[in-house]
């Protein structure tokens, strides 16, 4: 069995003084928990502590809202805690290509695992993901085995995707959060989902509050329909921790947990398992020894 990860979650710092939050650059004003003191809860050091009552190794931090373009805290984070922690850094498609291409290897130096792509960030009457500077992040993601991963509506920019996928098979693309589409499910949008996977460097996360316990069952279709398709070891699984302040309050993120492996246990294999909740992730983003039973 690969040590367990969870795949997708996003932490800040409690330390504003040291690590502002930067909202004018790339953070959200639609952002579910405000930034202020209730920001503590998602530092690496609560996670870190919810993470060890469902035995989980380490995590896939994606680069959260409230820092913006400002990755240097979970740089900080990854540096005190060696081996724990990879990253996806989030790109500023305002950069020229060449800027944005050095901005991703600079900070593939400093550790980060990964990138991920926004379509609101995008220049107002651009096209997302469709302009020169995503290629020239496609591209050197390529050269430097780095995942993108793509927070988007997936039926709003298929053929764009499509494209990307075709042109830049070396890249491996993540669809998050079930592709943002899991409330589509069974529509045409979903089917274009389930499409994707024609390409052989797609992946989908089967991540987010949707693992709530009342609200799994959805999930949990889901991820069988996605299964026939991509197959286990293009899937992995995330809680989005700590999104909604459910999930860390009162044992939300171990709920997350508990209500996945209580599903899994009576529904895949041990291999599927394992794949979802440790092998695909950290084949992708180079943890050491995780994925090697795929």
């Amino acid at each position: 069995m690969a040590p367990r990860i969870d795949c997708h979650l996003h932490i800040w710092s409690g330390d504003h003084e040291r690590f502002p939050f930067n909202r004018e650059r790339g953070g959200s004003p639609n952002f579910n928990v405000p930034p202020g003191p209730e920001g503590r809860c998602g530092t690496a050091e609560e996670l870190l502590k919810a993470q060890t009552d469902v035995n989980v190794a380490g995590a896939m931090i994606v680069q959260p809202v409230h820092h913006g373009f400002d990755h240097s805290y979970v740089t900080d984070v990854m540096r005190r805690y060696p081996g724990k922690f990879k990253a996806s850094l989030v790109i500023d498609p305002h950069l020229p290509p060449a800027a944005a291409a050095a901005e991703v290897e600079r900070l593939h130096g400093l550790g980060w695992g990964g990138v991920r792509m926004k379509p609101g960030l995008w220049p107002e009457g651009s096209t997302p993901f469709g302009d020169a500077t995503a290629r020239a992040v496609f591209s050197k993601c390529a050269e430097l085995a780095m995942p993108i991963g793509i927070l988007a509506s997936f039926g709003e920019h298929a053929e764009t995707l499509e494209t990307l996928a075709a042109s830049f098979p070396r890249t491996p693309i993540i669809l998050d959060h079930f592709g943002s589409s899991l409330g589509a499910y069974g529509s045409t949008e979903w089917e274009q989902i389930k499409a994707f996977s024609k390409f052989p460097n797609t992946h989908v996360k089967v991540s987010g509050t949707a693992w709530l316990p009342e609200s799994a069952d959805a999930a949990k279709q889901a991820t069988l329909d996605l299964m026939g398709c991509y197959g286990a070891d293009r899937l992995m699984f995330g809680t989005d921790f700590p999104k909604y302040p459910k999930i860390v309050a009162d044992g939300g993120y171990q709920s997350i947990w508990n209500t996945f492996d209580s599903w899994a246990a009576e529904t895949l294999s041990a291999a599927e398992t394992s794949a979802l909740t440790g092998g695909t992730v950290g084949r992708l983003f180079g943890f050491d020894g995780f994925g090697a039973n795929l």
